[in-house]
């Protein structure tokens, strides 16, 4: 362990974490003003590859941070060679250096993987099965597009081992703590980006998520889902830890939030703050009340202030984003409830039918991978891939099968029984913080290809880790999970 002194230890997986942060920082940076730059690539990637071989808990770190500030940028950021781009990704060298870093530690040194095979562990492992099994039965029998399928593979299969590697990376409290804090520091960046959004009148990459009503967005989709991650989790420590601090930080996450315009994601927290609210202990909920009241009456002043701003600069840019995100906010908010006339409802109900037809020649093992279906609206005629069809569940019951989703919803299943089952659920952070995430997920899933882009799936298959982690057993866990 280093040390710099005796009442703060700095685990080497944070120094890690750091060091291969600003090398891949500096590539990144350098790929948005210079372009792609081979030896710099090389010197980042392998500086991460080796901190990951290391100290695997690192890589995790990485991942993490990394996602959090860049997004698809660093997640889709190809090897480019020449003038041809490889579909080698960034995320992709460090989970690789994580599993070589985990075999390394458990099978040279012990000889075997520690700790039981689960039915948990059978199910995950029977659904990777199916993947690479379909995979071969789509392009060889079902004349699949190879590419298509291949891509469908690695999202399902090689990004899901992230399961595994958080639950052995991420093997004792201290490094459950700093992945919450390696998490955390990545959310208040990401304010920054809240900040450039309502100055600016229209937030950085908005422009990949473009909205079906009038209006801009003041924060990136993948941003406000990573906010939207932390912001339960933020209201449960002010909760559990009795801090002020959490009311303002919410606020400000609130903004970006709605700011995206993504309106899944309104509906995915109110569930799970419900459902998380439902949980609590009589005098949590109690604490609870008092500080939803103060995050409305706070963002309530906010408002106000906004607006009064905006109303005494006429001309400005601040009142022309005012009058902008409001009349968005407003189309939003009352799309929700008129979705027959809103052209992304539209759009998702003509593709989800066109989706269904298709997968009924095949109910119980599906239609594999590398599909597309014909879409017509009118004089409007497209192929949409199914893996796109802006629902996970059903991409997944299409391709798969009854069989296959079958699996996965198993999968899931035990690890809502896992978390609400255990003894100190009610009155654990981490466990409550990790149900709210997978809620946000679970409901997130039926509108957005999640489970098909590494930028929005990745953190799903590490919360899974986490919640499968903190029900290990032995010296090296206790009190894992309390305060």
């Amino acid at each position: 362990m280093l040390r710099f002194n005796q009442k703060n230890p700095i685990q080497p997986e944070t120094i890690s974490a750091i060091f291969s942060i600003i090398f891949l920082s500096l590539f990144i940076l350098a790929n948005f003003f210079v372009g792609f730059i081979l030896p710099l690539y090389l010197l980042a990637v392998g500086v991460a590859f080796v901190l990951a071989v290391a100290y695997p808990a690192s890589g995790l770190f990485v991942l993490v941070f990394l996602t959090l500030i860049f997004e698809r940028f660093f997640t889709l950021s190809p090897l480019v060679l020449g003038k041809i781009e490889y579909k080698i990704f960034l995320p992709d060298i460090i989970i690789l250096g994580m599993f070589l870093g985990l075999f390394f530690k458990y099978f040279k040194k012990n000889g075997k993987l520690s700790g039981k095979i689960q039915a948990i562990d059978s199910i995950f492992v029977a659904f990777i099965g199916l993947n690479i099994l379909y995979y071969f039965l789509s392009v060889y029998i079902f004349s699949s597009d190879a590419y298509l399928s291949f891509s469908s593979l690695k999202n399902y299969v090689f990004y899901s081992l992230l399961y595994f590697l958080t639950y052995f990376a991420i093997d004792n409290r201290e490094r459950l703590k700093c992945f919450f804090k390696f998490y955390f520091t990545g959310a208040i960046l990401i304010l920054g980006f809240v900040v450039f959004g309502i100055f600016n009148g229209e937030g950085l990459w908005t422009e990949f998520t473009p909205l079906s009503t009038e209006g801009v967005r003041i924060l990136a989709f993948p941003h406000g889902l990573y906010l939207s991650l932390i912001f339960i989790p933020v209201l449960l420590f002010a909760i559990f830890y009795k801090k002020k601090w959490p009311i303002v930080l919410s606020l400000v996450f609130a903004v970006g939030i709605l700011g995206t315009m993504m309106r899944h994601l309104w509906v995915a927290l109110a569930l799970a703050l419900g459902l998380v609210y439902y949980f609590l202990e009589k005098e949590q909920k109690i604490a609870g009340k008092k500080l939803i009241g103060k995050i409305f009456f706070s963002f309530a002043i906010f408002g106000l202030l906004f607006f009064y701003t905006a109303l005494m600069s006429p001309q400005s840019k601040l009142n022309d984003l005012f009058s902008g995100v409001g009349q968005a906010l407003s189309q939003r908010g009352i799309s929700i409830a008129n979705a027959n006339q809103d052209d992304s409802f539209i759009w998702r109900a003509i593709v989800w039918k066109s989706v269904w037809e298709k997968y009924q020649k095949n109910l119980i093992f599906g239609i594999g991978t590398g599909q597309v279906v014909s879409m017509e609206n009118g004089t409007y005629h497209a192929f949409v891939e199914i893996r796109n069809a802006h629902n996970s569940f059903l991409a997944i019951l299409v391709q798969f099968g009854i069989l296959g989703f079958g699996l996965f919803a198993t999968f899931i299943w035990m690890h809502f029984r896992m978390l609400i089952r255990a003894d100190d659920f009610r009155h654990n952070f981490y466990k409550l913080a990790l149900f709210s995430v997978l809620v946000v997920y679970l409901v997130a899933f039926a509108f957005q290809p999640y489970l098909e882009t590494n930028l929005l799936s990745m953190f799903f298959w590490i919360g899974l880790g986490l919640i499968r982690s903190m029900q290990k057993e032995g010296k090296n866990y206790e009190n894992f999970g309390d305060k």
